[in-house]
């Protein structure tokens, strides 16, 4: 076994120091020899003149500064707070809290979209602790923004109904006037022809006179003719008096023709058949029963049943109809037209349609003031 001798720092070319209070590699000064002479006098520590070293030196000091700060900071932000909690909370698996319990209730059910609270957080009034998604509130909004319009287009629609419905009802009642002044052109319409059929009568008369008359005459002529014709035969008349005669005759026999044509273009013109017999046989209500008559009655029955007025419509005859005329003429006001159908009708339009927008509460000039429109716009104001 051999000894390990190690070199002395003279054989490795350290230079020796015989001073002990001197350090290796520097040189002795007066005030190092003072120093080293009072043993009382604490010992400097040796600069370190090497520059490797030196920087090693502060990157340790710095590397333990960062990991101070970085231990220090851990400390404030986890071992700090988790420090003072632990004064006033204490954390166990088996335990209970004796105490009141509040439940936190919303006025409005949705998702939440974030809790901004933690357990056993302290809390006070006003403060947001939830807070809720959106979208359902937007489009919440958007959808009552809708009905708002759609009210509003509802009334709209309604105020159009009652303008139309208003229009309608003057429309009916200027049918109405319409309807009697039809009635009164009817009844002249009647008038007339009634007048034309008691002249048409007369006429008839007169040519029944006149062809009565012819039909003397050729009585007369035949007589005159018949005993010329005799005085002839017992010469005592010349031929050419009964050739007079006979053209006499002829001529009044064809004047009864002619008469008797006039009587039956009169009948013709009274719609009645021909009578060669008995022409003078005339009903005696003809100018009520005329045919001309008869629409006239039927036009005025059916103006007065769009009217609805009743005056015994069935067998209504020219008298009836006047009668009526003059009742409704005789009226001094327009009340009675509400209770003609269709004024009725017209008035239970503008009745309903004034009765969905308020009643009489409803003011055109302001239509948008209608309950519907309002609590639409408190709903619209409220989600907001």
């Amino acid at each position: 076994m051999s000894e390990r001798i190690e070199p002395t720092p003279a054989e490795q070319g350290v230079p020796t120091n015989t001073d002990p209070g001197r350090v290796p590699g520097t040189a002795r000064s007066e005030h190092a020899d003072h120093a080293s002479l009072d043993p009382a006098q604490p010992i400097a520590p040796p600069a370190d003149t090497n520059p490797k070293r030196r920087g090693r030196s502060i990157v340790r000091w710095t590397v333990a500064a960062v990991a101070l700060a970085a231990i220090t900071g851990l400390f404030v932000t986890k071992g700090l707070p988790w420090f003072r909690r632990s004064l006033t909370h204490v954390s166990t698996d088996d335990a209970f809290v004796a105490g009141d319990t509040t439940i936190v209730g919303g006025r409005i059910t949705d998702l939440v979209e974030e809790v901004l609270v933690h357990d056993n957080d302290f809390v006070e009034k006003g403060m947001t602790i939830v807070r809720l998604d959106r979208k359902p509130f937007i489009i919440t909004v958007e959808q009552m923004r809708a009905d708002l319009e759609k009210a509003r287009l509802n009334i709209d629609q309604m105020t159009a109904n009652l303008a139309t419905a208003a229009a309608d009802l003057v429309q009916s009642r200027d049918q109405v006037r319409v309807g009697l002044a039809g009635l009164h052109e009817a009844w002249r319409a009647i008038q007339s022809r009634q007048d034309q059929v008691r002249y048409r009568i007369a006429s008839l008369n007169a040519e029944i006179a006149g062809w009565r008359s012819t039909q003397a005459d050729l009585a007369l002529a035949l007589k005159e003719y018949q005993r010329v014709k005799k005085l002839v035969e017992q010469q005592t008349a010349t031929q050419e008096e009964l050739d007079q005669k006979s053209t006499m005759y002829q001529s009044s026999r064809e004047k009864v023709k002619a008469a008797e044509q006039k009587v039956q273009q009169a009948r013709a013109l009274l719609a009645l058949a021909p009578d060669y017999e008995h022409p003078e046989r005339i009903p005696t209500d003809l100018d009520r029963t005329d045919a001309d008559v008869r629409r006239g009655v039927a036009a005025g029955q059916q103006i007065m049943a769009q009217l609805g007025v009743s005056f015994g419509l069935l067998g209504m005859d020219p008298e009836s109809l006047q009668k009526a005329l003059r009742e409704l003429t005789s009226k001094s006001s327009e009340d009675w037209f509400d209770n003609v159908p269709t004024v009725a009708a017209a008035k239970a339009r503008v009745d309903q349609a004034r009765a969905a927008l308020g009643g009489a509460s409803f003011d055109p000039a302001n239509p948008y003031d209608h309950p519907t429109i309002r609590k639409a716009q408190k709903d619209l104001e409220e989600a907001e």
